[in-house]
């Protein structure tokens, strides 16, 4: 019974030599395979897509609100309005009622402006403080006008 698992040195060589052409075997059916699937991608003329680099995107002018700068258009309204005020007011030919009109829209523009001030952070302080004496100055004529200041 001992014989039956005797591996002799010929035995052993032959099992080893059949494995080297075994791989030897595989590498080629690989290499074949390879070049086969090689060729039908060449004769079947398949399109490769190429990736496309990223395209620049167009500039984009992005704006933000400057609060100063509405602040500032809100004033030189006010301004205008003032000046168009005080033209109405030194035209005699022009009645009362028509100045109260332009007065009554330099109110609306004063109080307008005093909101945006008080609502506006990051606002320059010079610019406030113009515009703030902007607005009191109007509120000031309005008064002065509802008064009887300038009835001569």
């Amino acid at each position: 019974m001992g014989n039956i698992n005797q591996v002799d040195n010929n035995t052993h060589q032959f099992v080893h030599k059949n494995r080297k052409t075994n791989k030897a075997g595989s590498d080629n059916t690989f290499k074949q395979t390879f070049g086969e699937v090689l060729g039908n991608m060449e004769s079947s003329k398949i399109e490769t897509l190429q990736p496309g680099g990223l395209k620049e995107l167009p500039q984009q002018n992005f704006q933000f609100p400057d609060p100063s700068g509405a602040i500032s258009d809100k004033t030189e309204n006010l301004v205008e309005l003032l000046e168009l005020y005080a033209s109405k007011l030194k035209d005699k030919s022009i009645s009362l009622k028509e100045v109260d009109s332009v007065l009554k829209e330099v109110g609306k523009e004063a109080q307008a402006l005093l909101e945006k001030i008080e609502n506006s952070s990051g606002v320059d302080e010079k610019m406030k403080n113009i515009a703030n004496q902007v607005a009191v100055f109007a509120n000031t004529e309005q008064i002065k006008f509802q008064r009887g200041d300038y009835l001569s």
